[in-house]
């Protein structure tokens, strides 16, 4: 009988496991950015590849721009973080150039200053230096605008793109622009079994007393978000409406002001983990995120959504452990949870 051939992919896949090892000796930050671009496309043997390439669809770059949005915020390490952002810039730099899309809600002096760090970067490689220039081009020259698919209310309140390396980002003057926010909220039984890739956070948050004080921090929420490598994002948040749809407005805030007014909030609070899990199989892409309350038995799903009229597919991981859709019930809303108050 005669043995079985060898696989003629296999020295290739050898050859590309082990450069993948070396690399994440060498450099881990890349190394992730790669297993991410490999997720992606298994074709791509690089983020660079992935990101540099024309033939790459618009489908796959915004794909990558979540990704890497993602370990622009929650990365282990600085390194991790400022690699995330430079990626998540060239992603949207690539959909500007390749596609003339506009694949996020920032505005054009964000994105300036996205496009700018990596024509600086000596890191970066030429074919990224150089979508960052044709994309600052096509900037200067008046488009494109955002692309009909960029919800705004799909879009994080960390979408501006800045030196991932500082724990606490100053304001930006488009931080705090109203945003309408569509989300479904769902009360579950439990704990699901997550997938490897949530990511995970702590999140403390305190409500201020309506007109406790003058200033801009006079009213709404403080949330303190621990992510990975105990980075940590402070911010403060303005919510009104109830339900489906309401309107949001958040910056970051510094260190000091949290400090100032955090004990505000005392008798005011709840603490929870939050896993933040991407479903790419969903049509467009949502971030499912679960949370689990430390002080009470109760478990969370929140997904946000393009459109109030978005049809919600849970995924298989999820869908057994939902119990029902609790968007429209107020007592379900963190605000009452932490003060037993109804919104007004």
């Amino acid at each position: 009988m005669n043995a079985p051939r060898p696989d003629a992919d296999e020295p290739a896949r050898f050859d590309e496991a082990l450069r993948w090892a070396l690399e994440s000796t060498h450099d881990p930050a890349l190394a992730s950015a790669d297993w991410l671009a490999m997720d992606i496309d298994p074709t791509r043997t690089s983020a660079f590849a992935l990101l540099t390439d024309p033939s790459v669809p618009l489908t796959k770059l915004r794909q990558a721009k979540d990704a890497y949005k993602t370990m622009r915020i929650v990365g282990e390490t600085s390194s991790d973080r400022r690699l995330g952002a430079r990626l998540y810039g060239t992603a949207i730099a690539a959909a500007i150039v390749r596609h003339g899309k506009r694949i996020t809600r920032q505005s054009d002096a964000a994105l300036r200053r996205s496009f700018h760090g990596l024509l600086d970067d000596a890191d970066m490689p030429e074919a990224v230096r150089a979508l960052a220039g044709q994309a600052l081009c096509q900037l200067d020259a008046g488009g494109p605008g955002v692309d009909a698919t960029e919800s705004k209310s799909t879009q994080s309140r960390n979408d501006v793109p800045r030196d991932a390396s500082n724990s606490e980002a100053a304001p930006t003057s488009d931080a705090a622009t109203p945003h309408t926010e569509i989300e479904r909220t769902y009360v579950l039984s439990g704990v699901p079994d997550l997938p490897q890739h949530a990511e995970r956070l702590i999140i403390e948050q305190g409500y201020l007393p309506a007109g406790m004080a003058a200033g801009p921090l006079s009213e709404g929420r403080l949330r303190r978000a621990t992510g990975p490598g105990g980075r940590v994002v402070l911010t403060h948040t303005i919510k009104t409406g109830t339900g489906l749809e309401r309107t949001e407005i958040e910056q970051t805030i510094d260190r000091a002001d949290f400090d100032r007014v955090w004990p505000s909030t005392w008798g005011r609070r709840i603490v929870k983990t939050r896993y933040r899990v991407l479903d790419r199989e969903s049509h467009p892409p949502v971030t499912w995120e679960i949370d689990v309350f430390e002080d009470r038995a109760l478990v969370l799903a929140e997904v946000e959504l393009p459109t109030a009229e978005t049809v919600v597919l849970p995924p298989d991981w999820l869908a057994d452990h939902i119990v029902r859709d609790v968007t429209e019930e107020v007592e379900y809303r963190n605000y009452v949870l932490a003060t037993g108050e109804k919104p007004r």
